[in-house]
């Protein structure tokens, strides 16, 4: 079980041929290589931790050390996906040695490491205000990008929020800005409407009844047929359709409203439909850590904002039903101890319940 060693993913080849190197060990070798796999009782925001800077980027070379020096096979570090709301919630480490004691160990000391940097994965979330007067301000870096992760499509919300578009509109901002939603009904409209032609339009909260909506009058700029090109790493020229798409402009404000929202980290998603990020003072991107990839060798500024939605990088403000209290940041275990099971082979053996920790 080989897992990407970086977050955003970008190691798509590089999995693979561990992969093969190891299922070709495991066919050939009179000793097949030794998996162990270690549960870890927390659940952390994506938008906090990545592989580009930062701790879990020093936990990752941490232990690409250990395979560099021999100590270990392989290792995937598994955080859980902070939005499953699952009974027997668990993050979880993953060691491949040649034997299994070195296998147990090390899935061990990497579940405790990842564990040990819980509080540092809190994330440092920013008012939209201040995020705009950052867009407004003649001396910062531009562009802006404004992350409304708490309305991810990429981590099941909806992506219908306007939040920071109805505060934009509030502020009359000077900010020459850009932002996505997905709102069928609007994106309707505004063919019905036609290039050139300005009316009212109502946005948001086509699927989330508590989403942020706005009504206002828009000019549309253009209309398309939602078709566009990746440029992410591994999706490069992949064609993506969001569907009969439109961009709406209120004062500064210019909206790509469409059917639905795909890569809502790559810059293409705007380039796409003539929406030049270079070219605007506020972008908004509606991603946890996927648009770094694209985002970070463009942006002048940064900042993770904090707005409502479904995918919410506060943990403690979502409504999970099935997770337990046990679990991290429910519950913070100073005396946490890792334990792991070890395999042998086909995954298969692994397969079953660890007692809950």
């Amino acid at each position: 079980m080989c897992g990407y060693h970086t977050y955003p993913h970008v190691d798509f080849a590089e999995t693979g041929r561990r992969t093969a190197r190891l299922g070709l060990a495991a066919l050939t070798s009179s000793s097949a290589p030794a998996m162990a796999w270690s549960p870890v009782p927390m659940m952390v925001s994506a938008s906090a931790y990545n592989t580009l800077s930062g701790p879990f980027r020093d936990l990752s070379l941490y232990a690409e050390r250990l395979v560099d020096s021999g100590e270990l096979l392989d290792f995937s570090i598994f955080q859980m996906q902070p939005w499953l709301d699952v009974s027997k919630p668990n993050s979880a480490t993953v060691a491949i040695a040649s034997n299994p004691e070195k296998a147990e160990r090390y899935a061990r000391d990497l579940a405790e490491r990842l564990y040990g940097l819980r509080h540092a994965f809190t994330p440092k979330l920013s008012s939209i205000d201040f995020i705009i007067d950052r867009a407004e301000d003649p001396t910062a870096s531009k562009p802006v990008i404004l992350v409304d992760s708490a309305d991810s499509p990429n981590a099941g919300a909806p992506g219908d929020s306007m939040a920071v578009a109805r505060r934009l509109l509030e502020r009359r901002s000077t900010a020459r800005s850009a932002a996505v939603v997905s709102d069928p009904a609007a994106a309707a409209r505004a063919f019905e409407v036609g290039v050139g032609g300005s009316a009212e339009f109502a946005i948001g909260g086509h699927a989330d009844a508590s989403a942020v909506r706005i009504n206002a009058v828009g000019y549309v700029r253009s209309l398309h047929d939602g078709e566009f090109r990746q440029e992410f790493v591994g999706h490069g020229g992949r064609i993506s359709r969001i569907g009969k798409s439109a961009v709406v402009r209120f004062t500064n404000l210019d909206v790509l409203v469409c059917q639905t929202i795909v890569s809502p980290g790559d810059p293409q998603l705007y380039r796409g439909f003539g929406i030049e990020p270079l070219m605007y003072d506020l972008v908004v991107v509606k991603a946890n850590t996927s648009f770094r990839v694209g985002y970070a060798k463009i942006a002048g500024e940064i900042y993770e904002a904090d707005t409502p939605g479904a995918a919410a990088p506060d943990l403690l403000r979502l409504s999970f039903r099935k997770v337990t209290g046990r679990l991290y940041p429910w519950t913070d275990d100073t005396t946490f101890k890792a334990r792991a099971r070890v395999g042998r082979g086909a995954p298969n053996s692994l397969h079953g319940e660890l007692p809950s920790p």
